[in-house]
């Protein structure tokens, strides 16, 4: 299954919405309402902990902000630290997820274990399943001395020691509403009251309310750019460049902005599972402009490994990993130690009882 937003959620501010876009967004607005007020009841439930130590890496709205690459990131901060990390998340749209298990980035593929655990694979230890206390359990039996859940920060099942809320400062958090009506799980007010730090990837005046709301709480913001890496052979090239994210204009532009010579773009939804058809027809596309294949390493993740034409998909187009780079990543850790210490402290606590 992919996900389509609705382009009401994500405005631009420099093009006026039609007056038909206006009356379908208030009409859901009493449901955002109701939605809202759920979700932060909801997340204010308490939660189990863990084996080990859980830091969970968020976001305030359905679609992509820059997880996965921040959880990555996370992950090298806990190594920085002394920990033994690893991966646990839900496993979108995997067959397999019905119960904890390793994700083996050689032998799984996306469909059976969803994208982002396949790409989390290839960084660390990923432990997918329905449930995410059986997730840790297997991760500590592994060796984890700590885990980081990919998303998770509305669900209040697991107890979080550390929480990270992660904004693309460029998306924000869209018109502000909650679902369906924007792009919001609960109120931005609502959610702050469970994070413990906001990691704010790139600039842009719409960040300027987050910030601003955080710094209410006394939440800090940590900023953050991501960094892409791009082949020497793209440059001067024809690119064809393709992706199904929760925004894929933000890709196409970060292309463009790193000097490559964009002639095509094909955008998909996000999750988007590419199948024969898509595979023959992006590779006709190229093939007719005379252009170069160009995706998200994420995207990729979903024909790597297979047979037939999207195995020709996969030969024929090369992968832009992306890194997030934290401004003060040593506050970033300091932030970990003082989870991890607390954690232990908490732990002693319930031994000495």
């Amino acid at each position: 299954m992919s996900l389509a937003t609705p382009s009401y959620w994500w405005p631009d501010p420099g093009k006026p919405q039609g007056l038909s876009v206006a009356l379908k967004k208030f009409a859901l607005y009493p449901a955002s309402l109701v939605y809202g007020q759920i979700v932060a009841r909801r997340m204010r439930q308490p939660g189990t902990s863990g084996m080990v130590p859980v830091v969970c890496v968020g976001n305030f709205v359905a679609g992509g902000a820059g997880k996965t690459p921040t959880a990555m990131a996370v992950y090298d901060a806990l190594e920085d630290v002394g920990m033994t990390p690893a991966f646990v998340t839900r496993g979108y749209g995997g067959t397999l997820a019905t119960t904890s298990f390793r994700v083996d980035h050689e032998r799984h593929q996306a469909d059976e274990v969803g994208d982002e655990p396949l790409l989390l694979a290839r960084k660390g230890p990923t432990f997918v399943g329905p449930e995410r206390l059986k997730s840790i359990e297997s991760a500590a039996e592994f060796g984890a001395t700590c885990t980081i859940f990919d998303d998770g920060l509305q669900n209040p099942a697991i107890h979080k020691n550390l929480s990270i809320a992660v904004v693309d400062a460029e998306m924000s958090v869209g018109n502000g509403m909650c679902h369906p009506a924007g792009p919001l799980r609960a109120p931005v007010t609502s959610q702050l009251r469970h994070v413990d730090v906001v990691v704010m990837i790139g600039k842009g005046p719409r960040s300027h309310s987050v910030v601003r709301q955080a710094a209410r709480r006394g939440v800090p913001v940590l900023a953050s750019t991501l960094e892409m890496t791009i082949p020497e052979h793209l440059f001067g090239q024809p690119i064809h460049a393709f992706c199904g994210l929760g925004h894929p204009p933000k890709f196409f532009n970060r292309l463009k902005a790193a000097g490559l010579d964009v002639v095509e773009e094909t955008a998909y939804p996000d999750h988007h599972p590419f199948s024969v058809d898509d595979a023959h027809a992006l590779m006709k596309t190229a093939k007719d402009r005379k252009a170069l294949l160009v995706t998200t390493e994420k995207d990729g993740m979903r024909f790597v490994g297979h047979d037939g034409a999207l195995g020709e998909l996969d030969a024929a187009t090369t992968q832009i990993p992306a890194k997030l780079v934290f401004e003060d990543s040593s506050y970033l850790r300091s932030l970990l130690r003082q989870a991890i210490d607390r954690w232990k402290r908490e732990l002693a606590l319930v031994q000495i009882g």
